[in-house]
């Protein structure tokens, strides 16, 4: 059997893999006494040490390669492996009745299934063998039943024989199945359908670029399988064999989906242009990995935590107005792919300046209405009595130049007294009251 344990084992005496780090740590006991039957189990611990989820492959290994069939996993001996995780794995040993007395040498070895190079050999455990058990006594009763089964058979009962043990050969029930995501990284399931007259099934995942064109994948005979990489576009299937006492059959799932990748980021949206009030900026989705469509979504922050989409804001491109002064704009794409949906969010412009507009020849009331909705204050320089009806005929920073949020423009004015003009209210589509003084005729 294999387990999962969270604890990190101690090192491996022995272990071995070509080229680089070690894939896989295998430790286990130094020697293995058989009991009278010749039988016995030992135990191994196996650690993940690529650095990546794998699904690794469990194959014990005598130092004479004869003698594997003793040896055997209880259990399933391909097993998905997490980072860093480290399973208990049992192995047994049967040793047949006609080999003699003496010792033996077993190892344990742990093979990614993705890389089958990478593979590590476990420390050699000494395999005592007993002898063989005394030879049992021939009941007198065996004689019995084989005189027995011969008048059976030579009575007529060959017929009902052959009739209940029928032809022998597999037949399908109901196909093989298929489950979970094929995604890269995903661990799909597979049933070996439902037969009848078949003592044991086998299965061979393939990889197929079309119906008609599949190719087995090595080291994929289990009931599971992790997708890699290397199936990325194309469908997955498996082929069952069974076998049964009037020879063999096989039969195919169905076809995955195809296999799509993990949708990941490789470089985040980048804004380009100025960030001025009238200025049009635009925005680049970055670049993804396995992603189908994209879609944006412009913000104003006026802290770098504290951001609101701007309504209306979904495209390529932006141009800034008053309301965004003074806070620092971002985009944010949300791609979309096989996988799902993943987002991404551009680095933060500086904060919005505002540009300022020409209000010379305009009233005050006028000039306040136009530089209020920017984010900046105004002050007449020579008007005491601050009427809304004098006339700017200057002002500072001058027109086109850009201001931060809360600026104040210093207006110039040629002085009309308030009874000069009436004062007439009205409101603008916008939020703001505009007062639009109409100037009296003397």
């Amino acid at each position: 059997m294999t387990s999962e344990n969270p604890h990190t084992p101690p090192e491996p005496e022995e272990t071995t893999a070509p080229g680089g780090p070690l894939p896989f740590a295998v430790t286990g006991p130094g020697d293995l006494q058989l009991s009278s039957d010749r039988t016995g189990t030992t135990t191994f611990t196996v650690t993940n040490l690529t650095g990546r989820p794998v699904r690794v492959r469990l194959q014990p290994k005598s130092s004479d390669s004869q003698h594997d069939s003793w040896y055997s996993v209880a259990g399933d001996p391909e097993v998905p492996m997490t980072v860093g995780a480290t399973i208990t794995v049992d192995v047994r040993a049967k040793v047949p009745g006609d080999v003699a007395a003496g010792k033996d040498s077993m190892h344990l070895r742990a093979v990614d299934e993705a890389d089958p190079e990478q593979l590590t050999d476990g420390q050699p455990v000494a395999v005592a063998i007993p002898d063989p058990p005394a030879p049992k006594k021939k009941s007198p009763f065996a004689l019995v039943a084989v005189i027995a089964l011969v008048v059976l058979l030579t009575g007529g009962g060959a017929i009902w024989w052959f009739l209940l043990r029928g032809s022998g050969k597999p037949a399908l029930v109901s196909a093989p199945v298929i489950t979970g995501t094929p995604l890269v990284g995903e661990v799909l399931g597979a049933t070996t359908g439902t037969w009848k007259n078949a003592s044991s099934t086998d299965i061979q995942w393939y990889a197929c670029s079309s119906a008609t064109s599949c190719t087995a994948i090595l080291g994929a005979a289990g009931h599971t399988f992790q997708v890699t990489s290397a199936q990325t576009g194309t469908q997955l299937k498996v082929v069952v064999t069974a076998t049964g006492g009037g020879g063999t059959a096989t039969a195919d799932s169905a076809l995955t989906a195809s296999v799509g990748g993990a949708l990941t980021n490789t470089n985040p949206p980048v804004i380009s242009g100025t960030a001025y009030t009238g200025q049009v900026l635009t925005t680049t989705t970055g670049d993804w990995k396995d992603a189908t469509s994209f879609a944006v979504q412009w913000y104003a922050c006026p802290t770098p935590a504290t951001c609101a989409a701007i309504g209306g804001a979904t495209g390529m491109a932006f141009q800034v107005t008053g309301a965004q002064v003074g806070s620092q704009l971002k985009v944010t794409v949300t791609a979309t792919g096989v996988a799902g949906t993943g987002n991404m969010d551009s680095q933060l412009t500086t904060a919005v300046k505002a540009v300022v507009q020409n209000v010379m020849g305009l009233t005050v009331f006028q000039a306040r209405a136009l530089l209020t909705p920017y984010g900046l204050g105004t002050a007449s320089v020579n008007d005491p009595s601050n009427s809304g009806c004098s006339i700017v005929t200057n002002q500072s920073p001058a027109p086109g130049a850009v201001a931060n949020k809360g600026d104040v423009v210093q207006l110039t004015v040629t002085v009309k007294p308030p009874a000069s003009c009436i004062l007439v209210a009205t409101i603008r589509p916008t939020v703001y009251a505009t007062y639009i003084p109409v100037v009296k005729k003397s």
